[in-house]
């Protein structure tokens, strides 16, 4: 009986850093990418917002569980967001406070050497503005044919419910701007 060897994927687990850090305003959300290239060496297959996945030790193949499209929230009447310090207006904020993360596939294209890249996703609200921003990266070792990057989130702040937006974007070494590879569409209903 002939032996088969299983190629090994590599997988990264990176949790959200703090969103503040990086909040731009008025940006517009980004056209809807198709699978894009981000550089001659990788190509960005999927990504996918469920609230939790799991990786088989022995074929490490990877299981998503609860794909959300759709989170439903009671609003939190003791979190508050004032207008830049120049209103007394008072605007609720609301946290999505259950554990998401964000899966992605990415693929080499080039042989033969180590690749890294920086990635970004941006939160969009329903006015298209960017609510948060969460960086994070990765490297693919010479040997990895595909890599699986794992974005963790312990919770999420937004000003309300509507259609929000998660958009991931790349960087690779040597490449100036970050370039959107995936659109994720991600509807919040807030109860009050």
């Amino acid at each position: 009986m002939k032996k088969t060897e299983i190629k090994k994927k590599s997988s990264v687990k990176v949790k959200a850093k703090n969103p503040s850090q990086a909040v731009k305003k008025n940006a517009k959300i980004p056209a809807n990418p198709k699978v894009q290239k981000f550089s001659p060496a990788v190509t960005h297959v999927w990504s996918i917002l469920c609230r939790s996945s799991n990786i088989d030790p022995q074929t490490n193949n990877i299981s998503l569980s609860n794909v959300i499209e759709r989170v439903t929230l009671k609003r939190d009447p003791k979190l508050v967001q004032y207008d830049g310090g120049l209103s007394s207006e008072i605007k609720p904020d609301v946290v999505i406070g259950i554990p998401l993360e964000i899966v992605s596939l990415w693929r080499r294209d080039v042989s033969g050497v180590e690749l890294k890249a920086d990635v970004a996703v941006d939160l969009y609200g329903p006015s298209g503005e960017v609510i948060n921003t969460f960086p994070y990266n990765f490297e693919m070792k010479n040997e990895h044919r595909r890599i699986r990057t794992r974005l963790l989130f312990g919770e999420i702040h937004t000003k309300g419910g509507g259609d929000h937006f998660l958009v991931v974007k790349v960087k690779e070494m040597g490449e100036q701007d970050f370039r959107p590879v995936a659109h994720i569409p991600l509807e919040v209903v807030v109860q009050q």
